[in-house]
């Protein structure tokens, strides 16, 4: 068979309230050539049992069993299962818009990007819009680093083709952002090229169980990635912190009094 364009990695752990919208957002999509990854981990809840009904609809959809406990492990058994050339993220509890992957991919190509997010909405817990996470059209790792760009997990792309397969580290938080770090280092070495789109594709869903919604802890995950995963100096890692810091209040005061969301 033909391998699929795109292969969507969702991370499944007790989303038995989400998880079924998330996977309709991707059955919903105008653009249809793409595998669904599910990978339950653990769940208790009986969200592992509602994807797998709907993958009996649906043979582009697939649910495995993650290979290890945790977000990284999860992620990162899609990853390494998928068949599609571009690899997509999109959390249990997030949704996208039903042109995400057809304006994306079309841009992508369109611009020779390797690598790609966009804006997405925040929505609140009764599920009203209460902002939009604008996405900047470029980005450096410094950037990323500082916190003036932040790039949301549900609406980024890389091209696995021209980048290679590129996992996810072991880190309780703050993956995502060490893998967006990552990619961009690589386009930087390669001369590749990386970009946003500021229409908003996707939606990230608040609710009490974000993990994100702590900034404090958040915030040492933060310096963790930056020493342990990274491997930056302690000056580095001191003035990119400082840095992050102070966007991250500015992030905060401009969107207050609404709730905020997270990498």
């Amino acid at each position: 068979m033909t391998p699929p364009v795109v292969t969507i990695i969702t991370p499944l752990h007790n989303g038995a309230d989400f998880v079924r919208r998330a996977i309709g957002s991707v059955r919903g999509q105008s653009f249809t050539d793409w595998q669904h990854l599910v990978i339950n981990d653990r769940s208790r809840d009986g969200g592992d049992e509602v994807a797998r009904q709907l993958s009996a609809e649906d043979q582009r959809l697939i649910v495995l069993d993650s290979e290890g406990p945790g977000a990284p492990s999860t992620r990162n058994t899609g990853i390494k299962a998928a068949a599609g050339r571009y690899i997509a993220f999109l959390d249990c509890d997030d949704y996208w818009a039903p042109e995400k992957l057809k304006t994306q991919i079309s841009h992508m190509q369109a611009h020779d990007l390797v690598f790609s997010w966009s804006s997405y909405e925040v929505v609140g817990p009764t599920g009203e819009i209460v902002r939009t996470q604008a996405a900047e059209p470029s980005s450096t790792i410094a950037d990323i680093l500082t916190h003036r760009t932040v790039i949301g997990c549900l609406t980024a792309v890389y091209d696995r083709e021209k980048l290679g397969t590129m996992l996810m580290p072991q880190i309780r938080m703050r993956q995502d952002l060490c893998l967006f770090w990552a990619i961009l280092k690589r386009c930087e070495d390669l001369g590749l090229t990386a970009g946003g789109i500021t229409t908003p594709l996707a939606f990230h869903q608040i609710h009490e169980n974000n993990m994100t919604r702590n900034k404090a802890v958040a915030a040492s995950y933060q310096w963790r990635a930056f020493r342990d995963v990274m491997g930056l100096s302690l000056p580095q890692s001191v003035f990119y912190f400082a840095q992050y810091a102070a966007n991250s209040i500015m992030h905060r005061a401009r969107r207050s009094p609404t709730p905020g969301g997270g990498h």
